[in-house]
């Protein structure tokens, strides 16, 4: 005698919403109340503290010969940034990843002149060597060695005097490191103080002129 295997009934689902004729019971959604570990959003552009692609600006340098600066900026995509900066002892290519919260330093090493720039695929590949910008932006936090010191500083450089910047500090024994950014440019300033016993010693690179 051959048994046959019952046939499943086909859901119907009515134009009224109903599944057979029923309501389907919808599960009760329970929100993930664990605490989250990433900063609280800002509403900031991170890429808004670089320059925009093309852009190339000169810093005026006191103190050394080599604090006066001319960088060029170029951005590959929304996400990577290269400036090359040449300080004429040097001509530097600085490689960034611009993420959710923080900005990371990809690359920071001496190249000639006519060197081509990496392809994406290795810029991808490349592996982080430091944080150069990070949220929250808020006095007292620290990424890697710096700390925020202030939000909305007054600072003044050749090219203008901007009022909202962001100062970071890195502390040693001897010395002080200080960058300067400001939304919408980027670093404008950068300042070294250096303790030599019976004084300081200052060397600063500041914004002086900006061109396409």
């Amino acid at each position: 005698m051959s048994t046959q295997t019952p046939t499943e009934k086909p859901v119907e689902k009515e134009n009224n919403g109903t599944v057979n004729g029923h309501i389907p019971e919808i599960p009760e959604v329970i929100p993930d109340e664990q605490p989250s570990e990433k900063p609280a959003k800002t509403g900031v552009q991170l890429s808004d503290f670089f320059f925009t692609d093309g852009t190339k600006a000169h810093y005026k340098g006191e103190g050394n010969e080599f604090a006066e600066l001319d960088i060029e900026v170029v951005q590959v995509n929304k996400h990577y940034f290269v400036v090359y900066e040449n300080n004429g002892g040097s001509y530097l290519r600085k490689i960034y990843k611009v993420e959710e919260h923080k900005i990371i330093t990809l690359e920071e090493q001496p190249v000639d002149f006519e060197q081509p720039l990496p392809t994406l695929n290795e810029i991808v590949a490349m592996q982080p060597i430091g944080v150069y910008l990070e949220e929250p932006f808020t006095e007292g936090a620290k990424f890697g060695d710096w700390t925020i010191v202030q939000t909305e500083d007054a600072v003044e450089t050749p090219y203008k005097t901007f009022e909202k910047a962001i100062v970071v500090e890195m502390k040693e024994e001897n010395f002080v490191n200080r960058k300067y950014f400001v939304q919408g440019y980027g670093e404008v300033k950068r300042e070294s103080i250096m303790n030599m016993g019976e004084g300081e010693f200052v060397v600063t690179s500041s914004l002086e002129s900006i061109a396409k």
